[in-house]
């Protein structure tokens, strides 16, 4: 196969993947990046949609209310593969995790989690403990952005500049 093309497994391919040790992993990472990354398209999408309306006010809306559900899955995604990586790290006494790992991990969890919370705390229309779980969100957020060139999490940013600039200088 050459470099570049994707190819998709069949079905007992896929449970079978699912069994090992790396597919869970892999699993899991694909988890946050899909919910990490269609949590922010469909929350861009939803801040558009009401400058295009010309009111702030997102309620009422059926593109919202796609908007918010795609956004909630994309948020029950990214608890449920941190919440993997979390119990596969504990699991693993053969290696130490070092702080910048756990912080990472813990984080991204505090995000995820806090962000749905927030949610339901408006939908239930408990607005003391919404602004309260709504601002430990953005905090969060904030850290885990302002940790970004630090962590990890900087492969993101470094592995596809370095690929684009592959790509530029036609290098394969």
């Amino acid at each position: 196969m050459d470099k570049g093309h994707v190819r998709i497994l069949t079905g007992s391919e896929f449970k079978l993947m699912l069994r090992s040790p790396q597919g869970i992993l892999a699993m899991s990472f694909l988890a946050i990046y899909a919910g990490w990354v269609l949590s922010k398209l469909w929350g861009n999408a939803g801040f558009i949609n009401s400058l295009a309306s010309g009111s702030l006010s997102e309620e009422g809306t059926i593109v919202m209310a796609a908007v918010k559900w795609l956004a909630n899955i994309a948020g029950v995604a990214l608890i449920i593969g941190s919440f993997l990586l979390i119990q596969k790290r504990r699991a693993q006494t053969d290696q130490l995790s070092s702080y910048a790992d756990w912080f990472l991990l813990g984080f991204v969890f505090t995000v995820a989690v806090s962000g749905l919370l927030a949610e339901i705390t408006r939908f239930a229309g408990w607005a003391g403990i919404t602004y309260t779980v709504y601002f430990i969100h953005l905090v969060a957020v904030w850290v885990l952005i302002a940790f970004l060139p630090f962590s990890k999490l900087a492969h993101l940013v470094y592995r596809t500049v370095a690929m684009a600039y592959d790509k530029y200088i036609d290098r394969h």
